[in-house]
């Protein structure tokens, strides 16, 4: 098989190896079963006979060699005569011209010289795939399939074989053409590439491509980016190279919650901007350890001294996620020390802190005294259990809490942010602390799949300064619905009666009147009233739409954490037709502090005549559900309770944003922070609640 390892020399600097040197170089290629070029020069012609061969076991004067199995080498054509043999040394070519040299169909043997010819500063290293990696080439619609047979940072040789009725003459060497390279049966690289070189055979050719982009695009690029930090010491990047099958390990630069940066030398530079690491991990210093997937975005030669230093870009595209918020916790804490992400906290602490800031105000209390025991028991699963599905942020000081935000996933991809609080009379800087951090999270989270995050929103009282100011404030500087929305309920409590254990099923009155499961139609319908209505997030974020309502995924994952989060549909039809939706959520009581997610929620449709009186009795029936004696209902819009005729206690403005738009948000964000900060005074002031996003 040709070689054209030697061609990327140039501008040679000379040194040279003795014989001992040569020697060890040649065992160590046995060793590893690395083969070595023989090369035959044509005794009138221009031509070069290059062919493969592993070398053997070597001590003495005499080097010998066995063609590799691929070469199924007969006999060298007689009009060929020996020229050199080639060792590819890293960045590196050894030539030795032996002394002695006599071949036969099996191998050869050659007397060593004094001394071999070692050429330096090759423009790139090339590597030899020792795995399989198979090759696909398309360009108009033409597929060609074959295996990479070498590769540098700028460049592939492949070798195609056809299959009929296939040509060589389809491909238009003038002609991008895309490249798509798998091992183990994945995707390892795709790129768009320029043909080089062509050497076409009968039945089986090669070629050189080279990528058209010295970078790649994994995600559509953001304003507000994640924050790289350097880590000391820094922390290791191992992996099994996807295309030689090789282990290497590099020093991480700089990292991020969505990438790492890391620097080689140019000529150890074997990665190529879009290849997939698939198997990757991250290593610091005592032993943690992160494993990801990784795909690298660009490498920039940057001059260092008297070396050319590579950096070498990659975006993270998976990671186990309580292995990235472990990451994002050691990152984070790296410019913030006393910012905690999941952090193990003493619940008494917590409590203290909850009452000592007017998070937990008088009615508040008064409302969950009675079943104080339970929400202990569920805080304590939370901060210490550290589910899936839960987060805390915290900003503490010598074991004291002074800043508290969290999030609990309560939807398929939708997670609810609450509990905002902080002791602003001993850190002025606590409460916008943990809300820079849970957006940092969120911007750092949300691109990864296993994430599970679209959509991220609260549940707040309008009259709550802080939450509307943020949050609010953000939707109307938005201005767009489909970004960032918000819709307003009614809220009170609703008491069980004896009277009102009858199954849910039952019709409420009338032949023409059915409290029914919802289906399909029946969330189409709610769908497009919603989109009159609001032409909002919620429904969506909420998983209330007609192609997307299951949540028993998530149920099952709160089960195996000893937790409860569980949900039912019913309309409520008059004639066939949707008056009122009712969302029955059961959950562990103090998931949220106002309970809102163990409630009823009911939008209502349509006003009917007679629907005031089903619509108490339909609530009724579903409360036989609860095993509690007083459950809180939420009625949308907020309009239509006074209109039922239910009592109104408070109002909630539930405010959801698409997590694809972020800078839109950030934008508003950094802003609002950046007056507060200039606002804020310096001095202590008494302890305040910074708003119940609950």
């Amino acid at each position: 098989m040709p070689s054209t390892a030697h061609q990327e020399f140039i501008s040679p600097e000379e040194s040279w190896l003795l014989r001992p040197q040569l020697i060890n170089k040649l065992n160590y290629l046995n060793f590893l079963d690395i083969p070595l070029t023989v090369r035959f020069q044509h005794g009138t012609l221009p031509r070069t006979l290059s062919l493969s061969a592993i070398p053997e076991p070597c001590q003495n004067g005499y080097g010998f060699y066995r063609w590799s199995p691929e070469q199924n080498q007969g006999s060298i054509p007689p009009q060929f005569k020996f020229q050199d043999i080639l060792i590819e040394d890293g960045n590196h070519l050894i030539i030795i011209r032996p002394l002695h040299h006599r071949w036969d169909s099996d191998g050869g043997v050659f007397e060593l010289p004094e001394q071999g010819q070692l050429l330096n500063e090759r423009t790139s290293r090339r590597y030899i795939c020792s795995s399989e990696v198979r090759v696909e080439l398309i360009q108009e619609s033409a597929r060609f399939t074959g295996e990479l047979i070498d590769f540098s940072s700028s460049s592939f040789s492949a070798r195609l074989d056809l299959v009929p009725p296939q040509s060589f003459a389809w491909i238009d060497p003038d002609t991008p053409v895309h490249l798509i390279m798998t091992a183990d049966h994945e995707v390892c690289f795709a790129a768009q590439c320029q043909i080089i070189r062509t050497q076409w055979g009968a039945q089986t050719g090669t070629c050189v491509l080279k990528p058209l982009k010295d970078q790649s695009r994994r995600f559509k690029p953001k304003r507000y980016r994640s924050q790289r930090q350097k880590i000391q010491p820094p922390p290791s990047l191992i992996f099994y190279h996807p295309l030689t099958g090789r282990l290497s390990e590099m020093t991480v630069k700089d990292l991020s919650g969505s990438g790492v940066g890391v620097e080689t030398k140019k000529e150890q530079e074997s990665l190529i901007p879009g290849m997939v690491l698939r198997k990757a991990r991250l290593v610091f210093a005592g032993g943690s350890i992160f494993d990801c997937c990784l795909q690298v975005i660009h490498t920039h030669s940057v001059s260092d001294k008297d070396s050319e230093i590579v950096n070498t870009g990659f975006a993270l595209l998976d990671i186990p996620p309580e292995q990235h918020t472990r990451l994002l916790a050691l990152i984070y804490q790296t410019a913030e020390p006393n910012a905690f992400i999941n952090h193990t906290i003493d619940i008494e602490a917590l409590w203290r802190f909850f009452f000592d800031t007017g998070f937990i105000y008088p009615e508040k209390y008064i409302h969950i005294q009675p079943r104080k025991a339970q929400i202990r028991s569920t805080f304590e699963k939370l901060y210490t259990g550290h589910p899936s599905f839960a987060r805390h942020f915290t900003y503490q000081k010598m074991n004291r809490v002074l800043g508290h935000m969290s999030m609990l996933r309560f939807y398929n991809r939708s997670w609810m942010i609450q509990h905002h609080a902080a002791k602003t009379n001993e850190s002025h800087r606590a409460g916008i602390v943990v809300l820079e951090q849970i957006g940092r999270y969120i911007n750092d989270a949300h691109r990864l799949y296993q994430s599970q995050m679209d959509y991220v929103f609260c549940i707040y009282r309008p009259e709550n300064k802080f939450p509307s100011r943020v949050f609010g404030g953000a939707a109307s500087a938005i201005g767009d619905p489909h970004i960032c929305s918000r819709d307003t309920f009614a809220y009170f409590h609703l008491s069980q009666k004896p009277a009102s254990q009858t199954k849910i099923h039952q019709r409420p009155a009338g032949h023409e009147w059915r409290l029914v499961p919802s289906d399909k139609e029946d969330l189409a319908e709610l769908t497009d009233w919603y989109n009159v209505q609001s032409d909002g997030l919620m429904l969506k974020a909420f998983n209330l739409t007609d192609d997307d309502n299951d949540i028993q995924r998530l149920s099952e994952e709160y089960r195996v954490f000893g937790f409860r989060r569980e949900r039912r549909l019913f309309t409520l039809r008059k004639k066939g037709r949707p008056v009122a939706v009712f969302v029955a959520n059961r959950s562990d009581f103090g998931l949220n502090m106002s309970d809102v997610t163990n409630c009823i929620q009911v939008f209502v449709i349509a006003l009917e005549f007679g629907a005031i009186d089903l619509i108490h009795k339909a609530l009724a029936k579903i409360m036989a559900w609860y095993p509690d004696t007083e459950i809180p209902v939420m009625i949308y819009p907020d309009s239509s309770a006074e209109i039922i005729g239910l009592p109104t206690e408070k109002k909630y403005t539930t405010w959801v944003l698409n997590l694809n738009h972020t800078d839109r948000y950030f934008e508003y964000f950094s802003r609002l922070i950046q007056i507060t900060k200039k606002l804020t005074p310096k001095s202590k002031e008494p302890n305040i609640s910074t708003g119940s996003t609950n």
